[in-house]
């Protein structure tokens, strides 16, 4: 595995997913890269942040990546590739239609 460490922004909320009787967060980060963007789709085995990980939030992420192919909506094979988070931090503002007052935990 390649570890890795990436800034970017959610591009919707996050999920709680299951995998071999466990649950997981399931989120995809946009990381913009001098004008190319590009999307990573992150599993994080823990549902601690689950009601802080809003679309629009900015996210500081550190993990392992692994191959994931799909296909695509037409059939075709493409290839993927899926973080394994190991640690997730909340960077900036909360999108201001998700804002409280509730402190979030690091």
């Amino acid at each position: 595995m390649i570890s890795t460490s990436f800034f970017g922004h959610l591009t919707q909320d996050a999920k709680v997913a299951g995998a071999d009787g466990a649950q997981f967060v399931s989120f995809t980060v946009a990381v913009n890269d001098g004008g190319d963007a590009y999307f990573l789709d992150c599993a994080y085995w823990s549902t601690s942040l689950l009601q802080y990980l809003k679309k629009g939030s900015a996210v500081f992420v550190m993990g392992k990546l692994r191959a994931r192919p799909y296909v695509d909506g037409k059939g075709t094979p493409r290839p993927g590739l899926r973080c394994n988070v190991l640690a997730v931090r909340l960077a900036g503002a909360t999108p201001k239609d998700q804002q409280n007052s509730e402190p979030i935990p690091l």
